[in-house]
């Protein structure tokens, strides 16, 4: 009897290829998949949609600030954000229109479940004691909405 001899061959040769899991989609991606939008992709429409709106003779894409103190950040990089002067939990927006009686309108931008973190609670306390309207908007037209009644647009 001739005892037969199999070739050597590695498992995982025929075996198909894990796919990766994609962990960030573009907000095009994210609506095909039915996916909810993300915080960033809900501030660049609010953005755009405020090119289209005027007050007092400006688009109001000219008037309102974005606070860029979100996102990862290296250790280093922090420090130097702290040192210059970047506070945790301010919020996502400024508009600096005194109006009803308010200093400035604020809004901390929140996706649909986005929870509001203790120093965004503490920031936004701090920031209405000074004076300012504060509000989490959790949608492009919530928001767009707010600033449109802040500003007595209709």
């Amino acid at each position: 009897m001739v005892k037969r001899v199999r070739p050597y061959r590695p498992k995982d040769i025929f075996a198909k290829a894990p796919v990766p899991k994609k962990t960030r989609y573009s907000a095009s991606e994210r609506a095909a998949l039915g996916l909810a939008p993300q915080e960033d992709d809900i501030q660049m429409q609010v953005f755009e949609e405020c090119y289209y709106i005027r007050y007092n003779g400006y688009r109001v894409s000219e008037i309102i600030r974005h606070i860029p103190n979100g996102g990862n950040r290296s250790e280093s990089e922090g420090a130097k954000f702290k040192k210059m002067g970047v506070i945790a939990g301010t919020p996502d927006w400024l508009l600096p229109v005194p109006k009803q009686g308010y200093g400035s309108l604020y809004i901390e931008q929140k996706t649909k479940n986005g929870r509001v973190r203790p120093e965004q609670k503490a920031q936004i306390k701090l920031l209405e004691a000074m004076g300012n309207k504060v509000l989490v908007c959790r949608t492009v037209a919530e928001t767009i909405k707010e600033i449109k009644d802040y500003l007595g647009i209709k």
